[in-house]
């Protein structure tokens, strides 16, 4: 093993033992073509020295999981550095130049052994429904309160309320089919979280009839739109629901968005 000096600062080392390192929890998934293009460029003019990995004292890869890989396959040395434990969260925070997605912190909870976020994903594979989506159906407050604590690894799935979130997951799969069916544009009308929040509001009225809901969307779909807030998805679809009938259902909105009235209009603590 060789070791380089840059300064009096950084050592960089040299190696080809690549079984003393391991992938760490929040390492994304290798993506395929980044991993070929990598190989290609090394093959073509090897950079890597200029370009080590990161490692933890541990030596888990904090940084370059691809470049690791791309070395290891091709067994070529690979040029790494060790970090300082107290810079291991900025590392994290700045790898590869992307922040971390929702789905990426889904992945990482769910190597932890995450049972929350084991039986949220789950609850997505049965619906075939994405992240935002699925918050917006079962959390307590707004989608943006509801992804920055999913992201910091305090989801908790609520038993107690497992079977309304089956049933408002049921509906708004009923909701999605019946707009894909119309080839109603844009095509995302279907996917937006703000109009799932609305058709919970929706639902969680005592008197607010689905299967009337449905009936009357199948027959005035064209007239929904997109909306910036799910209280106007509430306006939409009310307004929907409401034609033709001589009794005009309505809801007093609270146009704040915040996670109270969110929570006021679930019958959520």
């Amino acid at each position: 093993m060789t070791q380089l000096e840059e300064g009096n600062v950084t050592i960089i080392r040299e190696t080809k033992d690549y079984d003393k390192f391991t992938f760490m929890f929040a390492n994304r998934h290798i993506r395929k073509q980044h991993l070929f293009d990598l190989k290609e460029s090394i093959k073509e003019r090897n950079m890597l020295k200029f370009k080590p990995i990161i490692v933890s004292e541990d030596m888990e890869i904090l940084d370059g999981q691809h470049r690791f890989t791309a070395a290891r396959e091709l067994k070529v040395p690979l040029y790494y550095m060790v970090a300082e434990a107290e810079d291991y969260d900025l590392i994290l925070a700045n790898v590869n130049q992307r922040p971390l997605t929702t789905v990426d912190f889904t992945n990482i909870f769910l190597k932890r052994g995450n049972q929350n976020y084991a039986k949220f994903a789950d609850f997505m594979k049965t619906y075939k429904i994405r992240i935002a989506q699925a918050l917006a159906i079962i959390g307590k407050s707004s989608i943006m309160v509801e992804t920055k604590r999913y992201k910091k690894g305090k989801f908790v799935w609520d038993e107690a309320n497992e079977e309304a979130a089956f049933k408002m997951a049921e509906r708004y799969v009923e909701y999605r089919a019946l707009l894909r069916q119309r080839e109603v544009k844009p095509a995302r009308l279907a996917e937006q979280s703000r109009a799932v929040v609305a058709l919970r509001v929706l639902c969680n009225h005592p008197l607010f009839n689905w299967d009337l809901f449905i009936d009357k969307l199948s027959q005035h779909w064209f007239l929904l739109r997109l909306h910036d807030s799910w209280q106007a998805y509430v306006d939409a679809f009310l307004a929907i629901y409401n034609k033709g009938s001589r009794t005009k259902f309505s809801l007093s909105l609270p146009r704040d968005g915040s996670a109270e009235s969110l929570s006021d209009f679930f019958g959520l603590e």
